[in-house]
């Protein structure tokens, strides 16, 4: 298996969170769809709402693709991405995935969504 499946979280266009961590309270958001391109220092996806992120990164954005960690370099066009920034900042990482095989990851899991 790839990865844990979040069944809420795919269903996520995008938002803006605000959490609170060791003390400190950070603003975050989150966009998740479909990668579309990626130019220099900006990722785009196109989300499940329709709407279109322009999602800043650079040398220290973390990026995961199927689990393992990657490099930017290694997004392609057509993968499902999660990508978490502080307000204003580049993104702080991004989980991405090989559509395929996250489909077939989610037909492996139907029989049991809440493993």
């Amino acid at each position: 298996m790839v990865g844990r499946r979040h069944p809420v979280l795919e269903h996520l266009a995008h938002g803006d969170l605000t959490v609170v961590i060791a003390g400190q309270t950070l603003q975050l958001r989150v966009d998740h769809g479909r990668i579309t391109g990626m130019s220099e220092g900006v990722l785009s996806l196109s989300e499940a709402d329709g709407s279109n992120a322009n999602v800043p990164v650079d040398g220290a954005t973390r990026v995961f693709v199927d689990g393992r960690q990657a490099t930017l370099a290694d997004l392609k066009t057509g993968y499902v991405a999660f990508a978490v920034a502080e307000a204003g900042k580049p993104a702080h990482a991004i989980r991405a995935f090989d559509a395929p095989s996250w489909a077939a990851q989610a037909a492996e899991q139907a029989a049991f969504p809440f493993d």
